[in-house]
């Protein structure tokens, strides 16, 4: 199976630098938009049998446009929406106390900030809907969800190490290609349309 593996488009916390956990209290921008519409473009010529997203607007709003494109009912999943950051939800993303949250998780996927999820929590939920999306044997899937979701799912899919996807490229305009019966890992930017092998490091 060769997954797809997108981000939705930039959001008003994106904008504003802070931490958007698994509520619609960040919505997409007019670049956000944007990446929608480019994504629609960059998918144009593959074949698609499924699109999943998130419950969360701003990713099912950036898989609309390939979703009308291709003519695809979206498939709304649970198990892939943004992990919980506990009271982290809306700081700013360099805030003292956040960074040291952010470094206790690496340091230990069991580690819950309060209020929210660990690693090991959202690996388990990745897994289990990793699981159904097999059992249906499709062929070209395309996945929109979050950052941090999509941190897990590559670390997951290309058995790297959680600490390690710190410095791995997750912007919204980067598109991931896994094929994972042959873990070959390959790259898109939808706005630039630059692309590359493996994953892209900041």
């Amino acid at each position: 199976m060769k997954l797809i593996i997108a981000r939705h488009g930039r959001t008003n916390f994106n904008d504003a630098n802070l931490v958007s956990g698994p509520y619609d209290d960040a919505v997409l921008t007019k670049e956000g938009y944007e990446h929608a519409t480019n994504l629609s473009k960059v998918l144009n010529n593959y074949n698609i049998d499924a699109i999943y997203t998130s419950p969360l607007r701003r990713a099912y709003e950036t898989a609309l446009p390939i979703s009308k494109q291709k003519n695809i009912t979206i498939t709304i999943d649970d198990r892939i929406t943004e992990i919980n950051p506990g009271i982290c939800q809306g700081m700013p993303e360099n805030n003292l106390f956040v960074k040291k949250e952010r470094e206790k998780k690496y340091a230990d996927i069991g580690y819950r900030i309060s209020g929210g999820e660990s690693y090991q929590d959202t690996y388990q939920r990745i897994s289990n809907y990793l699981n159904d999306i097999n059992k249906k044997n499709l062929t070209n899937v395309l996945h929109v969800a979050h950052h941090g979701l999509n941190k897990v799912l590559l670390s997951h899919l290309t058995n790297t190490e959680i600490k390690k996807m710190a410095s791995v490229n997750l912007d919204n305009e980067l598109v991931y290609f896994v094929d994972t019966d042959l873990s070959n890992v390959s790259w898109k930017n939808t706005k630039t349309l630059e692309e590359g092998n493996g994953l892209l490091k900041k």
